[in-house]
């Protein structure tokens, strides 16, 4: 495979990750079958307050992500502008592919965060009923409702 081959394929799929490892709706509404993404913690007992301090620590992260897609995106042109030089500048192409690493790892650090956030809203309680709706509708920790 080509350098130039190489770099489309690797940057292609950091782009695919990060959007399908940190998007607010996905697989979990589509396992709960719904688009609302508080569902499962409604089910789960969550109160109207719970709720809303879920949707703050949510819409936190949602910013943050955004920026960083954004910065992922620019480095992704910046890579592929780069990738078409005639003599490979290889410093240059390897810090691009670097900061996008750096970003994308802080997107999954951040999701992970976010969840662990927002499980200590819940109750104890809640939280043994929302693993076990978990657990009955497949959803794994990458799944878990935002």
């Amino acid at each position: 495979m080509s350098n130039t081959a190489f770099f489309f394929r690797s940057t292609g799929i950091l782009l695919v990750l990060a959007v399908v490892v940190c998007g607010f709706r996905g697989h979990a509404a589509e396992q709960t079958g719904t688009t609302d993404p508080l569902a499962l913690y409604r089910e789960a007992g969550a109160s109207a307050d719970q709720e809303g301090k879920i949707r703050l620590l949510a819409s936190e992260y949602e910013k943050s992500a955004r920026v960083r897609l954004q910065r992922i995106r620019n480095l992704s042109a910046q890579l592929k502008e780069a990738s078409f030089e005639p003599e490979l500048d290889e410093k240059k192409i390897l810090g691009l592919q670097e900061e996008m690493n750096t970003l994308h790892t802080g997107l999954c650090m951040d999701r992970i965060k976010l969840m662990l956030s927002i499980r200590q809203v819940l109750e104890p309680e809640q939280r043994v009923k929302l693993v076990g709706l978990m657990k009955e509708k497949g959803l794994g920790a990458t799944d878990t409702p935002r």
